[in-house]
């Protein structure tokens, strides 16, 4: 007798449809193969469990104050970042704390950046976002960042 949280790999979605949805992206895979199939049903029905964002202090609404576009591109990288995955464009933020990052988005002649710790087991810490107006990033945005950090660890 089958559990009721049994889920049949790709039930009701046909082999071609699923070639076409695994070939852009795995040039690997040749459509008509059955590891095709195999791939797509993986794909479908592996979870990916994601850490928890945690915002300290003004951070989600500096995000939330962002162009809509920059707004839209820190949401995704930050969900890169949930999922264990490096953001498209980062760099370490040392002078903060070892291993606090910064995402770095550009857009149109603005420049845009969020602070965040994700070396934590269950969570993403977000320090701090601003728009970045200098070539340098402004001595009171790490500090700013690093107080953060410390009082959330108190």
């Amino acid at each position: 007798m089958r559990s009721r949280l049994h889920k049949p790999a790709c039930p009701s979605l046909d082999v071609p449809r699923l070639q076409t949805l695994v070939w852009p992206r795995s040039p690997a895979v040749q459509p008509g193969t059955p590891s095709t199939h195999l791939t797509v049903c993986i794909n479908f029905d592996t979870r990916v469990l994601m850490k928890e964002i945690t915002f300290l202090g003004s951070s989600l609404e500096a995000i939330k104050d962002f162009p809509a576009d920059a707004r839209l591109e820190a949401g995704y990288q930050l969900r890169q970042v949930q999922r264990s995955a490096d953001p498209a464009d980062w760099k370490p933020m040392g002078t903060v704390e070892q291993g606090v990052r910064e995402i770095r988005i550009c857009e149109a002649s603005r420049a845009f950046r969020v602070i965040y710790l994700a070396t934590l087991a269950d969570r993403v810490l977000v320090l701090h976002a601003f728009q970045k107006k200098s070539q340098q990033t402004a001595q009171h945005a790490i500090e700013l960042a690093a107080a953060r950090l410390r009082a959330w660890r108190e």
